[in-house]
Protein backbone atom coordinates (compact mmCIF):
# COMPACT_ATOMS: atom_id res chain seq x y z
CA UNK A 1 0.00 0.00 0.00
CA UNK A 2 1.09 3.45 -0.54
CA UNK A 3 1.11 5.80 1.70
CA UNK A 4 -0.45 8.70 -0.70
CA UNK A 5 -3.93 6.51 -0.05
CA UNK A 6 -3.62 7.31 3.23
CA UNK A 7 -1.74 11.15 3.29
CA UNK A 8 -3.47 13.78 1.14
CA UNK A 9 -1.00 13.80 -1.36
CA UNK A 10 -0.65 17.81 -2.66
CA UNK A 11 2.58 16.54 -5.22
CA UNK A 12 0.21 14.66 -7.37
CA UNK A 13 1.49 16.55 -10.59
CA UNK A 14 3.63 15.08 -13.02
CA UNK A 15 7.12 17.02 -13.65
CA UNK A 16 6.83 20.64 -14.38
CA UNK A 17 8.19 22.06 -17.94
CA UNK A 18 10.36 24.69 -15.28
CA UNK A 19 12.50 21.82 -14.19
CA UNK A 20 14.37 21.88 -17.49
CA UNK A 21 16.17 25.11 -17.19
CA UNK A 22 17.35 24.73 -13.93
CA UNK A 23 18.99 21.01 -15.26
CA UNK A 24 19.75 22.06 -18.19
CA UNK A 25 23.31 20.48 -19.63
CA UNK A 26 24.22 20.22 -15.83
CA UNK A 27 26.43 17.63 -13.76
CA UNK A 28 24.37 16.89 -10.84
CA UNK A 29 25.61 14.82 -7.85
CA UNK A 30 23.16 12.80 -5.20
CA UNK A 31 24.59 10.41 -2.95
CA UNK A 32 22.52 8.36 -1.14
CA UNK A 33 21.42 7.19 -4.61
CA UNK A 34 20.29 3.53 -4.12
CA UNK A 35 18.01 4.44 -0.94
CA UNK A 36 13.98 5.26 -1.49
CA UNK A 37 14.57 8.93 -1.73
CA UNK A 38 17.92 8.76 -3.74
CA UNK A 39 15.71 6.19 -6.89
CA UNK A 40 13.04 8.29 -7.11
CA UNK A 41 15.01 11.79 -7.02
CA UNK A 42 17.06 10.06 -9.72
CA UNK A 43 14.43 8.78 -11.95
CA UNK A 44 12.67 12.48 -11.87
CA UNK A 45 16.27 14.14 -12.89
CA UNK A 46 16.91 12.04 -15.58
CA UNK A 47 13.60 12.98 -17.32
CA UNK A 48 15.13 16.76 -17.47
CA UNK A 49 18.00 17.65 -19.91
CA UNK A 50 21.01 17.29 -17.27
CA UNK A 51 24.51 16.86 -18.94
CA UNK A 52 25.20 13.48 -16.66
CA UNK A 53 24.37 12.56 -13.00
CA UNK A 54 26.82 11.15 -10.32
CA UNK A 55 25.03 8.60 -8.45
CA UNK A 56 26.55 7.77 -5.09
CA UNK A 57 26.21 5.13 -2.47
CA UNK A 58 27.95 2.68 -0.06
CA UNK A 59 25.73 -0.13 -0.82
CA UNK A 60 27.40 -1.96 -3.33
CA UNK A 61 24.21 -4.32 -3.96
CA UNK A 62 21.26 -1.42 -3.96
CA UNK A 63 23.88 0.53 -6.16
CA UNK A 64 24.09 -2.43 -8.54
CA UNK A 65 20.32 -3.23 -8.51
CA UNK A 66 19.70 0.63 -9.41
CA UNK A 67 22.04 0.97 -12.01
CA UNK A 68 20.26 -2.40 -14.00
CA UNK A 69 17.05 -0.99 -13.32
CA UNK A 70 18.21 2.59 -15.40
CA UNK A 71 19.67 0.72 -17.96
CA UNK A 72 16.98 -1.06 -18.63
CA UNK A 73 14.26 2.50 -18.60
CA UNK A 74 17.54 3.06 -21.43
CA UNK A 75 19.21 6.05 -19.69
CA UNK A 76 22.93 6.24 -20.29
CA UNK A 77 24.14 9.54 -19.04
CA UNK A 78 24.41 8.65 -15.80
CA UNK A 79 27.81 7.80 -13.66
CA UNK A 80 27.51 5.64 -10.23
CA UNK A 81 30.01 5.66 -7.89
CA UNK A 82 30.37 2.78 -5.19
CA UNK A 83 32.13 5.01 -2.26
CA UNK A 84 31.65 6.19 1.25
CA UNK A 85 30.97 9.82 2.11
CA UNK A 86 32.74 9.53 5.52
CA UNK A 87 35.74 8.87 2.97
CA UNK A 88 37.31 12.16 2.41
CA UNK A 89 39.57 11.52 0.23
CA UNK A 90 37.16 8.79 -2.07
CA UNK A 91 34.83 12.07 -2.02
CA UNK A 92 37.60 14.81 -2.91
CA UNK A 93 38.38 12.45 -6.12
CA UNK A 94 34.53 12.01 -7.44
CA UNK A 95 34.42 16.00 -7.37
CA UNK A 96 37.70 16.39 -8.91
CA UNK A 97 36.71 14.11 -12.13
CA UNK A 98 33.37 15.83 -12.39
CA UNK A 99 33.06 19.05 -10.88
CA UNK A 100 29.49 18.52 -10.32
CA UNK A 101 27.23 21.79 -10.54
CA UNK A 102 24.44 20.91 -7.95
CA UNK A 103 24.29 18.42 -5.23
CA UNK A 104 22.16 16.58 -3.43
CA UNK A 105 23.53 14.83 0.01
CA UNK A 106 20.76 12.48 0.96
CA UNK A 107 23.01 9.84 2.40
CA UNK A 108 22.51 9.49 6.40
CA UNK A 109 21.71 6.81 8.94
CA UNK A 110 18.06 6.97 9.86
CA UNK A 111 16.95 4.56 11.92
CA UNK A 112 16.65 6.29 15.37
CA UNK A 113 16.54 3.82 18.03
CA UNK A 114 19.42 1.81 16.77
CA UNK A 115 21.56 5.19 16.68
CA UNK A 116 21.26 5.30 19.98
CA UNK A 117 23.66 2.52 20.47
CA UNK A 118 25.89 4.38 18.05
CA UNK A 119 26.44 7.85 18.39
CA UNK A 120 29.94 7.74 17.00
CA UNK A 121 28.85 6.14 14.35
CA UNK A 122 25.81 8.35 13.47
CA UNK A 123 28.09 11.68 14.17
CA UNK A 124 30.75 10.09 11.44
CA UNK A 125 27.99 9.26 8.73
CA UNK A 126 25.49 12.20 9.45
CA UNK A 127 28.10 15.00 10.59
CA UNK A 128 31.38 14.41 9.26
CA UNK A 129 29.47 12.79 5.74
CA UNK A 130 28.18 16.43 5.75
CA UNK A 131 31.04 17.76 6.37
CA UNK A 132 33.38 16.14 3.74
CA UNK A 133 30.57 16.74 0.97
CA UNK A 134 30.02 20.66 1.42
CA UNK A 135 33.58 21.33 1.95
CA UNK A 136 34.56 19.74 -1.37
CA UNK A 137 31.61 20.86 -3.08
CA UNK A 138 32.99 24.63 -1.88
CA UNK A 139 36.53 23.96 -3.09
CA UNK A 140 35.54 22.51 -6.72
CA UNK A 141 32.86 25.37 -6.95
CA UNK A 142 30.14 24.05 -6.96
CA UNK A 143 26.66 26.16 -7.73
CA UNK A 144 24.17 24.72 -4.95
CA UNK A 145 24.61 22.33 -2.55
CA UNK A 146 21.23 20.87 -0.55
CA UNK A 147 21.39 18.95 2.19
CA UNK A 148 18.13 16.74 3.63
CA UNK A 149 17.68 17.39 6.64
CA UNK A 150 14.60 16.12 9.37
CA UNK A 151 12.15 17.36 11.83
CA UNK A 152 13.94 15.26 14.59
CA UNK A 153 16.94 17.58 13.82
CA UNK A 154 14.61 20.35 15.67
CA UNK A 155 14.82 20.74 19.88
CA UNK A 156 16.70 16.97 18.52
CA UNK A 157 15.98 14.39 21.95
CA UNK A 158 17.57 10.95 19.73
CA UNK A 159 21.09 10.47 18.34
CA UNK A 160 19.67 10.58 15.09
CA UNK A 161 18.52 14.04 15.00
CA UNK A 162 21.23 15.91 16.87
CA UNK A 163 23.52 14.45 14.09
CA UNK A 164 21.51 15.76 11.76
CA UNK A 165 21.52 18.93 13.52
CA UNK A 166 24.80 19.38 14.07
CA UNK A 167 25.50 18.78 10.36
CA UNK A 168 22.96 22.11 10.05
CA UNK A 169 25.12 24.05 12.11
CA UNK A 170 28.44 23.33 10.48
CA UNK A 171 26.70 24.18 7.13
CA UNK A 172 25.80 27.68 8.63
CA UNK A 173 29.35 28.88 9.00
CA UNK A 174 29.67 28.92 5.58
CA UNK A 175 26.29 31.04 4.26
CA UNK A 176 27.85 33.83 3.83
CA UNK A 177 31.69 32.85 3.01
CA UNK A 178 30.81 31.05 -0.21
CA UNK A 179 29.91 31.31 -3.18
CA UNK A 180 28.26 27.93 -3.51
CA UNK A 181 24.11 28.43 -2.37
CA UNK A 182 23.46 26.13 0.27
CA UNK A 183 19.73 25.12 1.39
CA UNK A 184 18.67 22.65 3.95
CA UNK A 185 15.49 21.10 3.19
CA UNK A 186 13.56 19.32 6.19
CA UNK A 187 10.72 17.19 5.78
CA UNK A 188 8.73 14.66 8.55
CA UNK A 189 8.63 10.70 8.41
CA UNK A 190 8.01 9.29 4.97
CA UNK A 191 6.21 6.14 5.48
CA UNK A 192 6.76 4.18 2.75
CA UNK A 193 10.99 4.42 2.55
CA UNK A 194 12.83 1.42 3.40
CA UNK A 195 12.70 0.85 6.81
CA UNK A 196 9.84 3.09 7.81
CA UNK A 197 6.36 2.20 9.25
CA UNK A 198 4.44 0.90 6.80
CA UNK A 199 7.19 -1.51 5.47
CA UNK A 200 7.61 -2.18 9.11
CA UNK A 201 3.77 -3.10 9.51
CA UNK A 202 3.60 -5.07 6.40
CA UNK A 203 6.01 -7.39 7.69
CA UNK A 204 4.86 -7.54 11.31
CA UNK A 205 1.08 -8.53 10.47
CA UNK A 206 2.19 -11.17 7.59
CA UNK A 207 4.54 -12.97 10.74
CA UNK A 208 2.31 -12.39 13.92
CA UNK A 209 -1.10 -11.12 12.54
CA UNK A 210 -0.73 -7.49 14.72
CA UNK A 211 1.21 -4.53 13.89
CA UNK A 212 3.27 -2.70 17.04
CA UNK A 213 2.18 1.60 17.65
CA UNK A 214 4.53 3.20 20.07
CA UNK A 215 2.26 4.80 22.34
CA UNK A 216 -1.19 6.10 21.66
CA UNK A 217 -0.45 9.64 22.35
CA UNK A 218 2.56 9.86 19.54
CA UNK A 219 2.11 11.92 17.03
CA UNK A 220 4.69 12.93 13.76
CA UNK A 221 4.30 14.97 10.45
CA UNK A 222 3.86 12.47 7.06
CA UNK A 223 4.97 13.36 3.79
CA UNK A 224 4.85 11.65 0.80
CA UNK A 225 8.06 10.17 -1.05
CA UNK A 226 6.47 11.25 -4.30
CA UNK A 227 5.97 14.97 -2.10
CA UNK A 228 9.61 14.88 -1.36
CA UNK A 229 11.12 14.34 -4.42
CA UNK A 230 9.17 16.69 -6.41
CA UNK A 231 10.02 19.47 -3.49
CA UNK A 232 13.48 18.28 -3.98
CA UNK A 233 13.29 19.47 -7.58
CA UNK A 234 11.07 22.30 -7.07
CA UNK A 235 13.62 24.22 -4.38
CA UNK A 236 16.78 24.03 -6.91
CA UNK A 237 15.30 27.71 -8.22
CA UNK A 238 14.96 29.43 -5.09
CA UNK A 239 18.13 31.64 -4.47
CA UNK A 240 17.44 33.87 -1.17
CA UNK A 241 16.15 31.43 1.43
CA UNK A 242 19.03 28.90 3.18
CA UNK A 243 15.93 26.94 4.87
CA UNK A 244 12.86 25.45 3.23
CA UNK A 245 10.42 23.15 5.10
CA UNK A 246 7.93 20.56 3.05
CA UNK A 247 3.96 21.81 3.90
CA UNK A 248 2.70 18.61 6.22
CA UNK A 249 -0.33 19.88 7.31
CA UNK A 250 -0.76 19.06 11.22
CA UNK A 251 0.54 16.31 13.02
CA UNK A 252 -0.78 12.79 12.35
CA UNK A 253 -1.70 10.32 15.40
CA UNK A 254 0.17 7.81 14.65
CA UNK A 255 -2.66 5.20 15.97
CA UNK A 256 -4.73 7.22 13.70
CA UNK A 257 -2.56 5.78 11.02
CA UNK A 258 -2.75 2.36 12.08
CA UNK A 259 -6.31 2.16 12.18
CA UNK A 260 -6.33 3.40 8.40
CA UNK A 261 -3.46 1.00 7.58
CA UNK A 262 -5.73 -1.75 8.98
CA UNK A 263 -8.88 -1.05 7.42
CA UNK A 264 -7.67 -0.92 4.19
CA UNK A 265 -6.94 -4.59 4.93
CA UNK A 266 -10.92 -5.07 6.14
CA UNK A 267 -8.86 -5.60 9.76
CA UNK A 268 -9.67 -3.68 13.30
CA UNK A 269 -7.96 -1.88 15.91
CA UNK A 270 -7.29 -5.59 17.99
CA UNK A 271 -4.47 -5.95 15.79
CA UNK A 272 -2.72 -3.23 17.32
CA UNK A 273 -0.32 -4.03 19.93
CA UNK A 274 0.71 -0.90 21.74
CA UNK A 275 4.19 -0.47 23.13
CA UNK A 276 6.48 2.04 24.84
CA UNK A 277 8.25 5.14 23.93
CA UNK A 278 11.61 3.74 22.58
CA UNK A 279 15.12 5.48 23.66
CA UNK A 280 15.34 8.82 21.50
CA UNK A 281 11.92 9.10 20.62
CA UNK A 282 9.35 12.28 21.72
CA UNK A 283 5.64 12.32 21.40
CA UNK A 284 6.01 15.01 18.73
CA UNK A 285 7.96 16.70 16.83
CA UNK A 286 8.69 20.39 15.64
CA UNK A 287 9.67 21.72 12.94
CA UNK A 288 11.47 24.89 13.13
CA UNK A 289 13.09 27.01 15.73
CA UNK A 290 12.02 30.74 16.68
CA UNK A 291 14.39 32.80 15.26
CA UNK A 292 14.66 30.92 11.93
CA UNK A 293 12.30 33.52 10.63
CA UNK A 294 9.88 31.10 8.69
CA UNK A 295 7.10 32.34 6.40
CA UNK A 296 4.41 30.13 4.91
CA UNK A 297 4.05 29.55 1.69
CA UNK A 298 0.62 27.22 1.71
CA UNK A 299 0.72 27.38 -2.37
CA UNK A 300 4.01 26.57 -2.96
CA UNK A 301 3.63 23.58 -0.60
CA UNK A 302 6.62 24.44 1.25
CA UNK A 303 8.01 27.10 3.66
CA UNK A 304 10.80 29.16 3.83
CA UNK A 305 13.55 30.53 6.65
CA UNK A 306 17.35 31.33 7.50
CA UNK A 307 19.54 29.43 8.95
CA UNK A 308 20.85 30.65 12.30
CA UNK A 309 24.83 30.66 12.65
CA UNK A 310 25.60 30.24 16.20
CA UNK A 311 29.66 31.02 16.68
CA UNK A 312 29.95 28.98 20.16
CA UNK A 313 28.00 26.35 18.74
CA UNK A 314 30.10 25.96 15.55
CA UNK A 315 33.43 26.22 17.65
CA UNK A 316 32.39 23.06 20.15
CA UNK A 317 31.16 21.07 16.97
CA UNK A 318 35.15 22.04 15.06
CA UNK A 319 36.43 20.83 18.12
CA UNK A 320 34.64 17.86 18.22
CA UNK A 321 35.02 16.89 14.79
CA UNK A 322 38.87 17.33 14.95
CA UNK A 323 39.39 14.71 17.90
CA UNK A 324 36.03 12.33 17.68
CA UNK A 325 38.45 9.72 16.24
CA UNK A 326 40.27 9.65 19.69
CA UNK A 327 36.72 9.30 21.45
CA UNK A 328 34.57 6.10 22.55
CA UNK A 329 30.62 6.52 22.16
CA UNK A 330 30.05 7.54 25.39
CA UNK A 331 32.49 10.54 25.27
CA UNK A 332 31.03 11.49 21.90
CA UNK A 333 27.54 11.91 22.94
CA UNK A 334 28.50 13.78 26.20
CA UNK A 335 29.96 16.06 24.04
CA UNK A 336 26.68 16.81 21.71
CA UNK A 337 25.24 18.78 24.61
CA UNK A 338 27.72 21.18 24.14
CA UNK A 339 27.33 22.02 21.21
CA UNK A 340 23.31 21.36 20.91
CA UNK A 341 22.33 22.89 24.37
CA UNK A 342 18.53 21.12 24.34
CA UNK A 343 19.52 17.64 23.49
Amino acid sequence: MKIEEILEDKFRETLKEKYTSCFSNKTILLTGAAGSIGRNLALLLLQTSLETLILVDHSEANLYELEQSLILRGYNNFSIQLLDVTCELSVQNVFLKYKPDLVYHAAAYKQVPLLEKFPKQAFKVNTIGTKNMVDNAIKFKTRDFIFISTDKAVHPKSVMGVSKRMAEIYLTQFLERTDTIIKVIRFGNIPGTQGSVLPSWEKQLKLTSKIKVVNKAMERYFVSLNQVCLMLMDVVSIKTYSLLISEMGNHLSIKDLAVSFLERRKLKEDHIVYTDIRPGEKKSESLSYPNEKIIIHKKDFFSKGMLVYNKTSSEALNTLIEKYESLDDVSVKKTFSNIVKEF
